[in-house]
């Protein structure tokens, strides 16, 4: 048991810590071997990066798979991607949820302490469900500016459509998130890039 912590510890720590194309695959690598050995966050996080598909290849059948086994652990971010995918219609496999925004936001304000990234884009998206629009585009620039490409493409997407109170329409600012999750290989910025392109070619 203690060597499976100790497993599971490594996988988080490589992925927590890489900062490019390659250190992303390898942590990926230890991400799927400590998930086939049973551990719960690491197999959230697969799902995550299914569905990003910055290095794994975006496959959003394997994503719920995945999710679907750690949400059942109760797993706190799996608990979080559950309502994303929810929400945003991505889920495929009618999870539910045991939990609401309400429940998760105190657990995650605390989680947000970490320092990890990814964490800090959960709370990012928690507070957006929860209508704190201000609060939650400060923490999509936070986790943002730490290098996270989900939140690069979410502030895109918001530049774009400028539909939020203090946030207006800047299609130069959405292109630069694009572009700046687009170089960490985030497919859904990759494909937003080449619609702005087609855009204003015509």
């Amino acid at each position: 048991r203690q060597l499976k912590h100790l497993l599971g510890q490594k996988a988080l720590a490589k992925y927590r810590k890489h900062n490019n194309q390659t250190e992303l695959k390898e942590s990926l690598h230890w991400l799927e071997f400590a998930s086939s050995m049973g551990l719960v966050r690491p197999r959230a996080l697969l799902a995550h990066n299914y569905y990003v598909a910055k290095t794994l290849p975006y496959d959003l059948k394997e994503s719920n798979k995945q999710l679907q086994i750690a949400h059942r652990a109760e797993d706190l971010y799996a608990d979080f991607l559950v309502l994303k995918y929810t929400a945003l219609g991505l889920n495929d496999r009618n999870l539910g949820t045991k939990v609401s925004t309400k429940h998760l936001l105190p657990e995650f304000a605390l989680a947000v302490k970490t320092g990890d990234v990814y964490m800090k884009n959960a709370y990012a998206w928690l507070l957006f469900f929860d209508k704190n629009f201000p609060e939650a585009i400060e923490w999509f620039k936070k986790s943002a500016a730490l290098g996270d490409s989900d939140s690069q493409f979410t502030l895109g997407k918001l530049y774009q459509n400028g539909a939020l109170p203090g946030l207006e329409k800047d299609i130069e600012m959405a292109k630069k998130m694009f572009q700046d999750s687009a170089q960490q290989g985030n497919v859904h910025a990759i494909n937003a890039l080449a619609k702005l392109a087609d855009e204003k070619g015509n």
